[in-house]
């Protein structure tokens, strides 16, 4: 991960092989952000992304495999129990233009 301190925050930029989660979380703990809103773009290779049920109060996840292009991605990260939580939706398509989205467990670039 590659890291930019600007005048508002950060620009983090994630290299081929890191995984976005583990990667927030690392960089929390690193620069010792106590909150913050997160955005993002680019690209990634595969993705557990889950739906969270309202009855069931869970989530239904599911893996993605493959060259995604990531159109959205939005979060926050707070702390939960003395550990960094990033918490991240992310919206993606695939080469046939397929966009399938809902929030982020992993995502590799």
């Amino acid at each position: 991960v590659r890291v930019k301190e600007v005048e508002d925050g950060f620009v983090l930029r994630l290299e081929q092989g890191d995984e976005l989660i583990a990667s927030l979380a690392e960089f929390m703990k690193e620069r010792d952000i106590g909150s913050g809103a997160v955005t993002g773009l680019g690209a990634v290779n595969r993705a557990c992304l889950g739906c969270y049920l309202l009855e069931e109060q869970d989530y239904s996840a599911r893996e993605f495999e493959g060259d995604m292009e990531v159109v959205g991605l939005t979060g926050t990260l707070s702390w939960y129990d003395g550990e960094p939580f990033p918490h991240v939706h992310l919206m993606l398509t695939d080469r046939d233009f397929q966009a399938t989205g809902g929030h982020c467990f992993e995502a590799h670039v």
